[in-house]
């Protein structure tokens, strides 16, 4: 049996009564979420319920497939067989948890019924593709292999942990943690395995601390292969207390996070640099009430042909003025503003 669900649909867990069990939907034979990137589907436990689990069982017979979802606080794992790696494959898909979450109880089930209460989210997944992914929350866990995903670890709790299995390709890794857990961190190779880690970036909103940072481990039996990755200041400088086995037994790096990126326009997308100038020409730092021009640099040919702008303002979004403008090169953008 196949059910798809089309774009635009809304799907809920939870309504306005009380529960003593979380909602599941079991998969026996294949679901489908096929949203679009004009009208993704739209998966979230109700307003009443906004810091508990959507819970997603897959079972060895079946298989999920989503496209363009938007799920807040989703769980796939099988309680009786927690390490099985479900046929459960994410792609364009965002997948957050509520900033709540981590004070709330959640609701499972576990040995016919018998209800527990658990503080903690999982996702047992073999591919996250092309998906934004906010760990939020305590005891959070997500076993898969990823590519071209952007993963913001903030507010991570105890044992929220990022298991990459053999690959992540093209991925970055965004720090936001503004409380230091001991066990945040991202976990590469299974034991026994060398896990590919390339085309990265790994950065961080505060390099000044290595608290701030997620830990990146490898476990016992496994080994990791770093090759053309994009390490922040807080990486370089905190190394030996982010990276476990840092040293080897003669105490020399057995990674270079300052040398080991050979071509930056291998990575993800991103900003190399930003230069504001007054209307003279003129390198500036400060501003005032006066008509200046800003450069934006990528670190790749962009498509020039998409109509592109910049804002800024005092809060998030940072949305309050747009400033216009166009591609002088491939990856080179500049735009005027005349501030009041």
């Amino acid at each position: 049996m196949t059910v798809t669900f089309k774009e635009g649909c809304k799907i809920q867990f939870y309504d306005n009564r009380q529960y003593f069990n979380s909602p599941i939907i079991t998969v026996y034979g294949t679901l489908n979420f096929e949203g679009t990137a004009e009208d993704v589907i739209k998966l979230a436990p109700d307003a009443h319920h906004e810091n508990y689990v959507c819970k997603i069982d897959v079972l060895e017979s079946g298989r999920l497939n989503a496209y363009y979802l938007e799920a807040t606080n989703l769980d796939i794992h099988d309680d009786e067989n927690a390490g099985i790696i479900y046929e459960a494959y994410f792609y364009n898909s965002r997948i957050r948890t509520n900033p709540e979450t981590q004070n709330e109880p959640m609701f499972y089930s576990y040995n016919q019924g018998a209800v527990e209460f658990g503080t903690q989210l999982i996702m047992y997944v073999p591919l996250l593709d092309g998906c934004y992914i906010e760990c939020i929350g305590l005891y959070q866990w997500i076993r898969t292999n990823c590519m071209n995903n952007c993963f913001v670890v903030q507010e991570a709790g105890e044992a929220s942990n990022l298991d990459i299995y053999n690959m992540a390709t093209n991925n970055i890794f965004y720090s936001k943690i503004e409380k230091y857990y001991a066990n945040s961190s991202i976990v590469f190779s299974e034991h026994n395995n060398t896990a590919l880690i390339e085309n990265n970036i790994f950065y961080s909103s505060d390099d000044n601390s290595p608290l701030t940072l997620v830990g990146l481990k490898t476990y016992l039996s496994g080994k990791v292969d770093y090759k053309n990755n994009l390490f922040s200041k807080g990486y370089q400088k905190y190394a030996s207390q982010v990276f476990d086995r840092y040293y080897d037994a003669y105490g020399i790096p057995t990674l270079d996070v300052y040398g080991s990126l050979a071509d930056e326009s291998t990575l993800w997308p991103h900003v190399v640099n930003v230069k504001i100038f007054d209307k003279d020409g003129n390198p500036i730092t400060k501003v005032g009430k006066e008509e200046i021009k800003v450069r934006v640099t990528f670190n790749r040919p962009m498509d020039t042909t998409q109509d592109t702008f910049m804002s800024f303002g005092t809060v998030v979004p940072y949305d309050d003025y747009r400033i216009n403008g166009e591609w002088v090169s491939n990856t080179v953008w500049e735009g005027s503003y005349t501030l009041r």
